[in-house]
């Protein structure tokens, strides 16, 4: 999903990323410089990751494995540290009630800035939507999604969405379904809290 990015030629060492259940130190890690794109529709461009900011990639090797992470800058630089903070919290409130998130959710300092540092996606899919169904349930139905799957996942959404509201989150702009065009299935995650995600 997207164009094969470019990545700088500073590599961190030792690096710490929290949150999890211990704190992880990768053996280095690598940032993107251009921007993370993800894959649309055919005929339709590529766009920028990310709503509320640019989305990058980020590599993170231990030993022999490495792991494909997204982090994300804020469009208030002067906020980043802060923004960042609070979706890292949210995000952790969000799995502790076993809400759709990424697999890895990460808190990691580079150049003194800190980003959240997410499961990269695009391994789960070949396109990625931001949910408005309104939008895009005809773009899914010729796609071959069999209709069933795009009423779970609408169902499973609005339900989610409320469950959420009640523990003082809103979530309503922060969907994104990640489609397995081969499989024929969707998989929605929160991804993008914006500034109104509490």
């Amino acid at each position: 999903m997207g164009t094969f990015p470019r990545f700088s030629r500073r590599i961190f060492f030792r690096k710490k990323l929290y949150g999890g259940k211990k704190t992880f130190v990768a053996d280095r890690v690598k940032k993107a410089v251009t921007i993370k794109r993800v894959a649309r529709l055919e005929g339709w461009p590529e766009v920028c990751a990310g709503r509320h900011g640019t989305v990058y990639d980020l590599l993170v090797y231990k030993g022999k494995h490495k792991v494909n992470l997204v982090i994300k800058k804020y469009r208030n630089p002067i906020r980043q540290n802060a923004i960042a903070k609070r979706e890292f919290g949210i995000f952790q409130r969000l799995r502790a009630n076993g809400f759709s998130v990424p697999p890895t959710i990460r808190l990691v300092q580079i150049y003194g800035k800190k980003y959240v540092a997410l499961t990269d996606l695009s391994k789960l899919g070949d396109l990625q939507f931001k949910h408005g169904f309104n939008n895009n349930r005809h773009h899914l139905r010729a796609l071959g999604i069999p209709e069933e799957e795009i009423s779970r996942t609408i169902e499973h959404i609005a339900s989610e969405n409320q469950r959420a509201r009640e523990l003082g989150i809103k979530l309503e702009d922060s969907w994104e379904l990640i489609v397995d065009t081969k499989n024929k299935n969707i998989k929605p995650f929160i991804l993008d809290l914006g500034a109104n995600s509490s």
